[in-house]
């Protein structure tokens, strides 16, 4: 399934519409792409653990063999606030364990999440942390939510990393399930 939802920024809108009215026994998990227009490299973040399953793990396959540098920052909630969210919450929050945020990003911006969600101090008290400040120092959000936000600046070559990685995760998943 493809799924397109409004009114993330409103509460997940869409999102818990679809996850009330609509069965979910057969969805194996969810991709929820946000922020996939610049950068190099793909983060999966989620608001609690990764679940290490199926999806997760034929991701990872697929970015190693396209040669996308991966990281994984679970529980990125804890620190960064709740303001930090997506579409596949809603799903988790109905039981599919398997449902992440995948975001791409440069290493700049991966050092500066490391020093938010791995400084012990920002565990003790995590209000010491300038949520906002931190937030728009990442370049990742240099237009995010901005009239700015436009269309030219999201950039061909990170858009095709994007799509080939997740045409070839979903191709991977159908061949392993057709073969059991």
């Amino acid at each position: 399934r493809g799924f397109f939802f409004d009114e993330e920024e409103s509460g997940l809108v869409g999102s818990k519409a679809y996850v009330k009215n609509n069965s979910l026994d057969s969805l194996l998990g969810v991709y929820n792409m946000e922020l996939v227009g610049n950068g190099d490299k793909i983060v999966f973040w989620s608001d609690g653990n990764l679940f290490n399953g199926l999806l997760l793990k034929t991701i990872k396959k697929q970015a190693k063999y396209l040669n996308i540098k991966t990281k994984e920052f679970p529980k990125m909630r804890k620190i960064l606030g709740p303001q930090i969210s997506g579409d596949h919450l809603s799903f988790s929050e109905r039981g599919i364990n398997e449902s992440f945020c995948m975001t791409t990003i440069t290493q700049n911006d991966i050092d500066m999440i490391k020093k938010l969600l791995f400084n012990p101090l920002n565990w003790v008290n995590p209000q010491r942390v300038d949520i906002n400040k931190a937030i728009s120092s990442l370049s990742v959000f240099k237009h995010y939510h901005k009239s700015s936000d436009k269309s030219e600046y999201v950039n061909e070559k990170t858009m095709q990393m994007v799509s080939d990685l997740i045409y070839n995760s979903i191709c991977s998943i159908d061949n392993s399930l057709i073969n059991l």
